[in-house]
């Protein structure tokens, strides 16, 4: 049996009732190569552990033998002595807020998608939006530059923050963007 990140989507609890039922298989005698990215999980599940790097064989071993930093170590072709290093960071000037986002579905204009979002982002930062699919994360986004229908108060863009599009540079790195409109000085794209 091949499993090519099987637990991808899954949650803590089903990725441990996988797990369950694939050592109940290899005690029935059958085999299982397991591929992921999580090491956790390789480590838990498997017997030995190969390791490919841009296509190369780097190497195979029991797994008994090795921690996560032996396989990180082979995966990279170096230690990692320091994972996250420290560097300063001041926090930029605002650039955007948003306060109180609503979307509407699109069709079912009484369905809200996304309801009360607020955020703010500042220069350098880098925002994450997360939830799991049909959690509202694209609709969000994508109510902010008018392809779902919405409502909210936008305090603040910053002009210096405008969005550019390059067209020969797109073309050149077969970059497509569906430009529906442009929306208080931003283009409106999916």
């Amino acid at each position: 049996m091949i499993l090519d990140e099987p637990t991808a989507s899954l949650t803590e609890q089903e990725t441990a009732i996988l797990l369950n039922i694939i050592r109940d298989l290899q005690n029935h005698g059958i085999a299982c190569i397991y591929i992921s990215h999580k090491l956790n999980e390789v480590k838990a599940i498997s017997d030995t552990i190969c390791v490919i790097r841009d296509g190369q064989h780097i190497g195979t071993r029991d797994a008994s033998g090795m921690n996560e930093d032996d396989v990180i170590t082979m995966m990279v072709g170096r230690e990692l002595t320091a994972l996250y290093p420290s560097e300063p960071h001041t926090r930029g000037d605002e650039i955007l807020r948003v306060e109180n986002l609503t979307a509407w579905h699109p069709v079912n204009r009484h369905i809200k998608r996304v309801n009360d979002i607020s955020f703010s982002l500042h220069r350098g930062e880098i925002l994450g939006i997360a939830g799991l699919v049909g959690a509202g994360r694209t609709e969000a986004v994508q109510c902010l530059f008018g392809v779902w229908p919405g409502a909210g108060r936008e305090k603040s863009i910053s002009t210096a923050s405008r969005w550019r599009f390059i067209t020969a540079s797109r073309r050149l790195l077969r970059v497509s963007l569906w430009c529906r409109r442009i929306v208080k000085k931003t283009a409106s794209c999916r």
